[in-house]
């Protein structure tokens, strides 16, 4: 992709993806060619455009090429009701419907859900109460131990 022409391409690069999506055909996928050239500004146009497109996925291979990623997820036209269980997602956060057997692991998601709702300043005074409860204990083992 040539530097600084990414929001010049705008309208180029959205109707791609969204003759990518009108295609559906299984493995496909555009691969956008970033290198030491490109700006910044090219990647947020390139998000603004997966925006635009209405892409539900894409990836940025930050590791080893820079290679911007947008791969279609192939969508079986004989399916007549479309449910989680109809796209293959990894990573979407689509498991959030997993419900545990095990009715401790239940609880434990219960609680740890209302623990990530707190606000910060709360767990200063979690841990400032555990503190004060760990020293309490301090001083009752020593006020209890038997001295021969």
């Amino acid at each position: 992709m040539p530097p600084n022409k990414a929001r010049e391409n705008t309208k180029l690069y959205v109707a791609e993806i969204k003759n990518l999506q009108k295609r559906n055909e299984k493995n496909s996928g555009i691969e956008f060619i970033l290198d030491d050239n490109n700006t910044y500004n090219d990647l947020i146009a390139l998000f603004n455009d997966i925006e635009l497109a209405g892409q539900i996925a894409y990836t940025l291979d930050v590791e080893k090429t820079w290679h911007f990623f947008v791969p279609h997820h192939y969508i079986d036209p004989n399916i007549q009701i479309l449910d989680v269980s109809s796209f293959p997602q990894c990573g979407t956060g689509l498991f959030n419907d997993y419900h545990p057997s095990n009715p401790w692991l239940k609880g434990f998601q219960t609680f740890e859900s209302q623990l990530i709702q707190l606000p910060k300043q709360s767990f200063y005074i979690i841990f400032g109460f555990l503190f004060l409860l760990n020293i309490s204990m301090f001083s009752i083992k020593e006020r209890f131990q038997v001295h021969y």
